[in-house]
């Protein structure tokens, strides 16, 4: 084999560490922009509740019942706004494996449907849900994936309780099984989205921009990925509102025979609602 020569031999290290600095820009540039976007996320949920402990407070000094009925409720919603954004930056910093086991469709949507009465009561948005006539059972990881559709319905309420031309629509939930996949899909009242915002909604260059709750979206997509599955957005250019939809196969691609039983690979069962930062979505 012929030799490179000396010259050439001396770039070989030089490009290697090349490479190697690159990456290191581009893994502190992605942690920087982590680092703002949670920032802000957060930023924005303390801003509500310093809003709503001002209304407390001076309700109290003026003896107004009604303001400081209001200032509490906005209190406990930002509080629960700040609890669900700790839980999906904990989601984010951390590749958990998934815990896979049979999920029933109609229970999973009835531990949806009660988890979000509270939001959808604060935020005066009717909630409606359907499920195709069928038993549907499929293989995934339950608290994670109950966490992702908790998150896609978390930014419906919001979108949809903004005041607009649609302001009074219900937030619609269907669920079903289309071939070998499981779609969950949820129509969200309010503003479209432009096919710009459409294909940077789930970029956390978009997410430093926006709320805590677009937050959980990118959150959702990550969870979905994970499943082997995608989230796709379909927005009406008319102004009639976005639609998401989760889907997910019947059977993520890394299952395994022993996990298909909601078995570890040693056999043992696998624990469900062992997920501390998923729990609290429901609280």
């Amino acid at each position: 084999m012929e030799e490179l020569p000396a010259s050439r031999q001396k770039e070989q290290p030089c490009l290697a560490g090349s490479d190697e600095t690159a990456k290191a820009r581009a893994a502190l540039s992605s942690l920087n922009l982590l680092v703002g976007t949670i920032a802000h996320a957060l930023r924005g949920d303390l801003t509500g509740v310093d809003g709503g402990l001002y209304l407390l407070q001076s309700g109290r000094s003026r003896g107004d019942a009604a303001r400081m009925e209001k200032g509490l409720a906005m209190l406990q919603r930002n509080l629960d706004r700040l609890r669900r954004t700790v839980s999906h930056i904990l989601y984010y910093a951390r590749d958990r494996e998934l815990l896979l086991e049979p999920v029933a469709t109609e229970v999973l949507v009835a531990e949806l449907v009660e988890a979000v009465q509270k939001q959808a009561g604060a935020s005066g948005v009717e909630f409606q849900k359907e499920i195709a006539p069928c038993s549907c059972e499929f293989e995934a990881d339950r608290n994670a994936l109950r966490s992702a559709l908790l998150n896609i319905l978390a930014y419906a309420f919001e979108a949809g309780s903004a005041p607009g031309p649609v302001e009074g629509r219900p937030v619609r939930m269907e669920a079903g099984r289309r071939a070998d996949e499981m779609v969950f899909t949820v129509e969200v009242p309010g503003k479209s989205l432009d096919r710009t915002l459409k294909e940077r909604i789930l970029s956390p260059l978009f997410l430093a921009r926006m709320e805590g709750a677009a937050l959980g979206l990118f959150v959702a997509n990550k969870i979905l990925a994970a499943h082997g599955g995608v989230l796709e957005i379909d927005s009406d250019a008319g102004g009639g509102g976005t639609i998401f939809r989760a889907k997910i196969p019947v059977r993520p691609p890394s299952a395994a025979p022993e996990q298909a039983q909601g078995k570890t690979e040693d056999g043992r069962d696998r624990h469900r609602g062992t997920s501390h930062e998923i729990k609290q979505e429901a609280s």
